[in-house]
């Protein structure tokens, strides 16, 4: 997950090319390997749904947040988050779909008209994150895949297509989705040697990502800090 881009003033070019890499490197690992026929031994057709659950939990009124930090489907776009609505709990209003909660290693998926990318891997969230019902959230029932693989299936160029189809043809009066097809997308589950590589590859992948979030969250809070005070000539 991406904090800010287009808000802050740090450079994410870097988080840019590790993703590419990431895609890149899927993309070869899995190409021409669409039927039984082509799949080598060991590798199987799987579900989503095998591998996660949706939706473990809502804010209650058992909660002890003070405040929380609200995400609403339109503020993140292919894995940046733009901003995060702090709300107090006692005195401002709520509104009604901030109730999904999510934590590390989950993926939100917007179940409206996918093709607008509104989809994250969170990683190391606030505890007292909040996202819109208009998510849903995937959390990993901790099996033999990553987080990172699970998310990067979803994201591909042909899983978003498939489901922009399925969005398109429901009944509801703007394209969307039930969880349960984000469930049901068959993906392809290599050997467990190959998994394991592909597993750590990705995991490296996205942790050098979210390092260098922090590092350019540090750099912005400082020069949040300092340039008033060079512009006052203090």
């Amino acid at each position: 997950m991406f904090w800010g881009r287009g808000r802050l003033s740090g450079d994410y070019s870097l988080n840019d090319n590790l993703l590419t890499q990431a895609q890149t490197y899927f993309s070869s690992v899995f190409a021409g390997k669409d039927t039984e026929s082509t799949l080598p031994e060991g590798w199987e057709f799987a579900r989503v749904g095998d591998y996660c659950i949706d939706n473990v939990g809502n804010l209650s009124k058992s909660d002890t947040f003070d405040t929380i930090l609200y995400l609403d489907t339109g503020s993140i776009t292919d894995n940046y988050i733009l901003e995060l609505q702090e709300l107090n709990l006692a005195t401002d209003e709520i509104p009604s779909r901030a109730k999904r909660k999510a934590m590390h290693g989950d993926i939100i998926y917007s179940t409206v008209r996918p093709n607008l990318r509104h989809y994250g891997l969170l990683q190391n969230p606030p505890s007292n994150l909040i996202v819109s019902t208009g998510f849903a959230v995937l959390h990993n029932k901790g099996l033999a895949v990553s987080n990172e693989f699970l998310f990067m299936w979803l994201t591909t160029d042909s899983i978003l297509e498939y489901l922009q189809a399925i969005a398109e043809n429901s009944v509801s009066t703007y394209p969307s989705l039930n969880v349960s097809d984000l469930l049901n997308v068959k993906i392809i589950v290599p050997d467990n040697t190959t998994l394991a590589n592909i597993n750590r590859f990705l995991t490296s992948i996205f942790s050098s990502i979210s390092e260098n979030n922090k590092q350019i969250k540090m750099l912005t809070s400082s020069m949040s800090t300092l340039l008033p005070k060079l512009l006052s000539g203090r």
